[in-house]
Parts: structure tokens; sequence; C-alpha cells
């Protein structure tokens, strides 16, 4: 595969290709705009702007996040969802949130096979990078991410290794309660998560997970607290007893032995500990000591000292309590998750903060991975396909088109550019269908008669006659056209003293008594030789049906682009729109690197098989590195563009630099002879 090739394929895989073909399956609107937030309304999804090529992590985070949202408005009830959280509170909400999030994904995985590959691996993406919520912060988050991790680890198996971490901070939260809570926990997603289909269902699971926590906490206010303690307590005393006077002889003849191996008694006795049943002493050396503990221990004696150290001991191991391992208090610990306020309670895989996040990072220029990396300008994705059957009759387009201003109609004028053409109009058709129509064989069909088919001989011992075979030859297009038009006030521009001429050749002839032509005396604008230039084209393009859509950029409107034809537009109405632009020209500033994004987005998901751009102007944009950047992308996407520069005053310095495809045409005469030249190179 070569550079061109591989660099088109990462287009057409890229995030861009893939809104388009998101918002025509979800019929869904994406607007992307500079330094705003991911977020969705249902039917018109806001994203930041990010670079043209993104990372192969990052647009597996992207579609996951695409998918994803799609998922929600598709599969989800959001009213109920922004419902359910009021009535019920934060912690309901991330909790509903997260039991939705299974049942969505699965069901948008059915709706969409690839979805799945990008769930999963972004997950995995996001585990790696610490970028889901592990419970750490908070009980009500390890609850609701141990629920969403535990269902989906049972299908996904990416979900096993956040499953144990957020195990483990589950049983941080919950102390010497996490085995039972999570018991009841899991019971009640295996009984009842298979009946989830909506987003209702989810919402009366998790009332009914959250039911099982208040029953957590009425249990733990029931019993008392020094309960099990008193119990332990009397239980120790009659075990006392019964040792006491079953092991009286024994612990009389490990006393001797004691005195007689320790040397001195009572030396290292504390005041408050006196000798009880028997016990003289024995408090020498430290092995002394040892032993006497074990002993008094065994035989459930021992000082009250040593007493309260063994409980000490066994609290610490393991106690019924609130003041078990941890010190948990679960009624206190489950009332601080109801009545939580929410704060950072958002979903357990918040990809809309993803995407913030990348976003933020690219424009303060602290993500490695795009450090010379800059944001695509401002666009629109409208849920339709961009390589639709022209439509006839007028007002089948709106007044914008993804965001771009359609061009108003002007009849009259166009019949004026209309009737200024001669049949340089069909010999340039003529000259350029040879390179923009390609001559194919259609599908080979059976048939009664005809040339017989090698293949179709079988069907005669069957007494099927279908044994011939049929070839039929038709033109194709194999070429889609995007034509961009400068309509910015240089290109209105004219040299005072060629007026001032003008003028004085004008009253000389009135002085003489001559009849007076007033087209004799117009001044040949830029901005007229292109309105020509792009009437010429679209009669060409018409002639020889080629795909074509015309944009004009810097309308005086305060627009960035406007649409004088899509793809699906007639023929009829894209010429009289094009006797319209003389209304809208004069705009001021020339965005060329806008507009060759806006059409290069959209030429590169048209299914042609080559893709060719003409970009009509002066030669003078707002921002020449910027311009260059967006026709190097162009390029990239495997778009041929070539830049037809208009007028007797061009600036070419840019193009040269960049080594863009150029031509100049004075006049709109020029053009058609600059046009054919340039395809030639570009096609053959």
């Amino acid at each position: 595969m070569s550079k061109l090739q591989r660099t088109a394929k990462q287009f057409q895989d890229g995030w861009i290709s893939f809104l388009r073909v998101l918002a025509r399956n979800s019929k869904i609107k994406f607007v992307i705009r500079p330094n705003v937030r991911p977020c969705t309304d249902g039917k018109v999804a806001y994203l930041p702007s990010l670079p043209a090529n993104l990372t192969e992590e990052d647009l597996i985070l992207f579609k996951r996040w695409g998918y994803h949202e799609v998922g929600h408005i598709m599969h989800s009830d959001v009213p109920f969802f922004q419902e359910f959280s009021m009535e019920h509170g934060a912690f309901a909400g991330l909790l509903l949130n997260a039991v939705d999030d299974v049942y969505m994904e699965y069901a948008q995985t059915r709706s969409s096979r690839r979805s799945e590959r990008f769930f999963r691996q972004g997950a995995a993406i996001m585990f790696d990078r610490g970028m889901f919520r592990d419970g750490s912060q908070s009980p009500q988050e390890a609850f609701a991410s141990y629920t969403l991790c535990f269902l989906r680890s049972r299908r996904w198996s990416e979900y096993q290794q956040p499953l144990a971490a957020v195990r483990k901070n589950f049983d941080a939260h919950f102390g010497e309660h996490a085995d039972q809570v999570r018991e009841n926990l899991e019971t009640i997603l295996l009984a009842e998560y298979p009946s989830v289909r909506s987003t209702q269902d989810a919402g009366d699971l998790t009332l009914r997970l959250i039911e099982m926590l208040k029953q957590q906490r009425d249990q733990q206010d029931e019993q008392p607290q020094e309960e099990p303690e008193d119990d332990n307590s009397e239980g120790d005393e009659g075990d006392d007893q019964d040792d006491q006077q079953s092991s009286q002889g024994d612990d009389e003849s490990n006393q001797e032995d004691d005195q007689t191996s320790d040397n001195g008694q009572g030396q290292g006795q504390k005041v408050d500990q006196e000798p009880t049943n028997g016990d003289t002493g024995g408090q020498g050396s430290d092995d002394g000591k040892a032993e006497d503990e074990s002993d008094s221990k065994a035989d459930g004696q021992g000082a009250p000292g040593e007493d309260d150290a063994d409980a000490n001991n066994q609290s610490e191991n393991a106690q019924g309590d609130s003041q078990g391992q941890n010190g948990v208090d679960l009624a206190e610990l489950i009332e601080q998750m109801l009545s939580s306020n929410g704060g950072d309670d958002s979903e357990v895989l918040d990809m809309d903060k993803v995407i913030q996040q990348l976003a933020t990072s690219i424009q303060n220029g602290t993500n490695p991975d795009y450090q010379d990396a800059a944001p695509v300008p401002a666009f629109e994705v409208e849920p339709s396909d961009v390589e639709n059957q022209p439509s006839l009759g007028a007002g089948t387009v709106k007044d914008l088109v993804e965001g771009m201003l359609v061009c108003p109609a002007d009849k009259e004028h166009a019949r004026e550019l209309a009737d200024a053409l001669d049949r340089k109009v069909n010999v340039l058709a003529t000259k350029l269908q040879a390179y923009l129509l390609n001559r194919e064989e259609a599908d080979v069909y059976s048939t009664r008669r005809g040339s017989l088919g090698q293949s179709h001989l079988y069907r005669a011992g069957m007494g099927d006659s279908r044994i011939f075979e049929r070839k039929e030859e038709t033109v194709l297009p194999t070429a889609a056209v995007s034509v961009l038009a400068d309509l910015s006030s240089s290109t209105s521009w004219v040299d005072p003293s060629v007026l001032a001429t003008l003028a004085k050749a004008k009253a000389k002839a009135i002085a003489a008594g001559e009849a007076i032509n007033e087209k004799e005396y117009e001044v040949q604008t830029v901005a007229k030789s292109i309105q020509q230039s792009l009437l010429i084209m679209e009669k060409v393009f018409h002639r020889i049906d080629t795909p074509r859509e015309f944009l004009g950029f810097a309308p005086k409107t305060g627009h960035l682009n406007t649409v004088v034809r899509t793809f699906g537009d007639s023929h009829q109405n894209a010429v009289d729109r094009i006797g319209g632009l003389d209304s809208i020209t004069g705009g001021n500033h020339t965005p060329i690197g806008e507009a060759v994004f806006q059409a290069a987005q959209r030429l590169a998901s048209h299914p042609a098989q080559r893709k060719l751009m003409f970009v009509l102007t002066d030669g003078a944009p707002s921002c020449a590195t910027l311009a260059t950047e967006q026709t190097a992308l162009a390029v990239d996407a495997g778009i041929k563009v070539v830049y037809l520069l208009i007028g007797n005053e061009v600036r070419k310095d840019w193009l040269e630099e960049a080594g863009i495809p150029y031509a100049v045409a004075a006049t709109a005469d020029d053009v058609g002879p600059a046009l054919l030249e340039q395809a030639k190179q570009l096609l053959m």
C-alpha cells in the first residue's frame, strides 16, 4: 500500500468520516466547535474541535464515545433518567446510570455489530490509562462501579481486571461487611438483571438495590451495639469456671514448676494485677511471663490486663459490630450513601470527560502525541448522505446545509451570464469527457439468446434454455468534483486608474455622438469571472453527468461558506444559485483553509472512485498556513486539489512554496483551457 493510499484510508477511517456514517445511521446532527464541551440534547450532539488525524487509541476512544452517545439517544429514556435522579437522589442516579449503561451498550451492539469492538477496546484503554471510576473516592462510587463491572465482566473479559480493582476498594469502604453486602448485590443482579429491557426496568432494579441497602441498614440498627460483647463475656466466664475446676491440679503443678525456674516472684507484676485461683506470682523473666500468659489463656484465667489485650487482638481479626476491621458503621455508611448530594457522581465510564480532556490537552499543548497538530475548523455533520441523487424541483434544500448558508437564486442574472457564453462549453465538455468518464462493461447476465456461455451449459440437461449470456457496455462516472469559489471583497476590487480611463473614453464617445454600448465600458472583475467560470463548469459537468458540488467562501452575510450546489441538487437550481452569487459577494476575509476543509470532508465521503477539487480564487488567503495545512490534509485523503487563480494580479507564492498545483487564468475565457490541462495532468 502506497503512502497516499495509506493516508487516504486513515482519513476514511478517521473520526470525521465516522461521524458522517454515525449521523446517517442514527439521524443525529453533530456540531463541532472550538472550546465547547461534549453534550447532546437528544437530536444534536456537540463536540470540541480535534485534529483531523488522531492516534489509534484516541480514535478508538472517540468511536466508543460516538456509539455510547448514540446508544443513549436510541435506547435510553433520558427524560426518565432525569426525573429519576431528581426524585430519588444523586446516588440513585449514579446507580441507574451504571445499570442502564450495561443494558444500553448491549442493545447498541445488536444494532451495530462494529460497536462491540470499540466498546471493549475503548474500555480496556480507559482502564489502562486510569480514566474510569474505580470506587476509591466514595462508597457510593464503589457500589455503582462494582455493579457495572460485575455485569459487564460476565460477557466481556476486558472488565475482569477492573472488577478486581473495584472489589478491593469496595472491601476497603465496607470493611467487615463487604462480603455480606457484595453477596446480596450479586444475588440480586444475577436474578433480576436478565429481565431489564428498558431504562424503566433499570430504574426498578436500581430501587431494588437501594431497598437492599436500606434493609442492611435497618438490620444493623436493630442489633444492640454491646450485645455481642456481653454474650461473649458471659460465655467466657462459664468456660473459665469449668476450666478452673477441671484443670486446677494441672495448674498447681505448672505453678510449682514455674516457681522453681523463675528467680524471684512479683518483680515484674503490675500494681493492679493480683494472682487469682492459686496463682501466687510467677512474674519473673520474660520466658516465665510468656509461659504464664499461655497457661492462663489455655485455662481461661489471667490478669484483667491480659484479658483486655486478648479482646483487642480478637477485635482486630474479626468482630461483628461497627468497631471491626476498619471501624465501619454499616448503618452510618449506608445513610451517607443514600443522602449524598452527588458531587462528581456522573457516569462510571464518563466518555464526555474523556473527549473533553483530550481536546483540552491538545489545546494547551500538553499532549505529547499532538505537539504540532491543530484542531480542525468548525463544521457540522447532518444525518444525510453527500452522494444523494439529484432531486427535482425547488426547495429541496433548506436555508442551511451543515451550518452553511444556501445561496439565494437569481434567474435573471443567471440568464445574463449564460448569454455571454459561446460554444466553448460544448467543446470543453467533449474534451473533458475522455478524462472524467470511464467506459466499463456491465455485469454479464444470462439470456435465451446471445453468445454461448460456458458456465451455463449445465442448464441444458435441466431443460433450461438460459444457456446464453450477454454483455452491455455502459458509461460510468469515475470522478466526483468539488468546486470552491472565492466571494471575498478582494475579487470585486478594481484599479481606480482603469475606472478613470473607461470613464474618459465613455465621455468622449458621448461627446462625439456615438452610440453607447454599456457592456463595452463595464469592468470585468475577478468576481464576475469566477461566476462565469462556475457556470461553465456546471454546464460542462452536467453534459458529462459528473457528480459535483459547488461551495462559495467569504460571503458578505458573515458566514464562512455558502452552498451553491450540493451533490443532490438539480442542474437548474445550481444555475439559478450561480446567478445569485453576485448578491452575496463581498466578505471581509478569505477563509480558504476552512473552505477546503469543509469541502474535503464532504467530498471524501462520496463513493466515487476519483475525487477532484478546484479552488477558484485570486490567491490571497487570510491565513496561508491554514490553507496549506488543509490542502495537504485533503491530498492525504485521496483528493486531488488544483487552484485556478483568476485575474491579472494573483498571489501564488504560498502555492509554489508548498508545491500545490495551480493554473492562472486572466478571465473566464481562459478557465476552460486551464481546467482542461489540469484535468489531463491529474486524471491521465
